[in-house]
């Protein structure tokens, strides 16, 4: 399957999908505000589709972060259905938004390493490695700091649905923590995996296919 064929499917469920969250979603103002960063990536990768095409997983990966968006732009992300999942972990807090921090980092990882391996000229492997937890950390808290101020200078009624803090007073310092752990998630995967493969993880990583 061409990468081009692969992105008209995944961008194809993910209009779906948006299309979907936008039937009685839990609250509309919420709803939109979430979906302007699905938005915006999504316009980021069409535009930029000539110039730098991620590999196919990478793409994959992107969308299924877009898609945990959407599903929280629905509900709102402390009222998505995870009530069993709040009863294992024994929480009276939602988990849905520390899930969607977590994979912040260990789904965008590897889509940043392909940027970073492809676009310097640095190759010393601990950079290679560290540089895109640096960039998923400072993404981290520049969204954070951009949706206190779109909460409090847009949408002041809704701003406790909007930001998920569900009474945490700590909730942006663990958000942050949660974008970090899952970029050194994925990172430990890419390192052990490469150490027995003794070569890339993927040859796509330098130069995608189709």
């Amino acid at each position: 399957m061409k990468t081009t064929t692969h992105i008209k499917i995944w961008a194809a469920l993910l209009l779906l999908a948006v299309i979907i969250s936008g039937i009685s979603p839990a609250s509309r103002t919420v709803w939109f505000l979430e979906l302007i960063l699905v938005i915006i990536t999504f316009i980021i990768l069409l535009l930029t589709y000539k110039r730098f095409k991620f590999s196919k997983g990478a793409y994959a990966l992107i969308f299924v972060y877009l898609l945990l968006i959407t599903i929280g732009a629905h509900y709102t992300y402390s009222k998505v259905p995870w009530e069993g999942l709040k009863d294992v972990l024994g929480t009276q807090r939602n988990p849905y938004d520390r899930f969607a921090h977590f994979s912040f980092g260990l789904l965008l990882y590897y889509p940043l390493l392909e940027i970073f391996v492809r676009t310097t000229k640095l190759k010393h492997k601990f950079w290679m490695y560290f540089v895109p937890i640096t960039i998923i950390a400072g993404f981290g808290g520049i969204y954070e700091i951009l949706e206190w101020i779109t909460a409090v200078n847009v949408a002041p009624n809704t701003a406790q649905a909007f930001l998920g803090m569900q009474g945490d007073i700590w909730d942006t310092q663990k958000d942050m923590l949660f974008n970090i752990l899952g970029g050194i998630t994925t990172m430990i995967i890419v390192m052990v995996t490469k150490f027995f493969k003794k070569d890339d993880v993927t040859p796509d990583i330098r130069e995608p296919r189709g």
